[in-house]
């Protein structure tokens, strides 16, 4: 489990969640994320738009996810003031079942996958074993 991918975009949805769940500003769950050591592209980039943002710049335009545009959008409401849990909720909700159809997708073509071993190594190898002795057998 120490080796789980979780999208930053989720992370930050989790801690805004728990940010609000302890009566806490909108802005101790942003700090909180933004203090984690997330090295991955959406951490950097969400980063560098929050630094524009707060210093009330235009933010640069990023290419990020459905999903990530959407919680942009959430955060940028709840700073406005408006209450924004509910729509954490659901955010949340879809965000974890587009990680379960990417999960379902990978296994399913892992069989696919598991054979060109077995295509490329092993077939070549069995075969090597039944032509060799009916090749010695029609040299003699």
């Amino acid at each position: 489990m120490e080796n789980m991918n979780i999208p930053s975009s989720l992370v930050l949805v989790w801690d805004l969640r728990r940010a609000i769940e302890r009566n806490q500003s909108l802005h101790m769950g942003l700090k909180r994320f933004l203090e984690r050591d997330l090295k991955c592209k959406f951490a950097l980039q969400f980063q560098n738009w929050w630094n524009h943002y707060r210093l009330q710049h235009q933010p640069p335009h990023f290419s990020w996810s459905m999903h990530q545009r959407v919680l942009i959008q959430l955060i940028q409401k709840g700073l406005a003031g408006t209450p924004i849990y509910d729509y954490l909720i659901e955010l949340d909700a879809q965000m974890i079942n587009s990680c379960e159809d990417d999960i379902e997708k990978h296994i399913s073509l892992l069989p696919l996958i598991l054979q060109i071993p077995l295509l490329g190594l092993l077939f070549p190898a069995i075969l090597m074993l039944l032509l060799v002795p009916a090749l010695k057998l029609l040299q003699l």
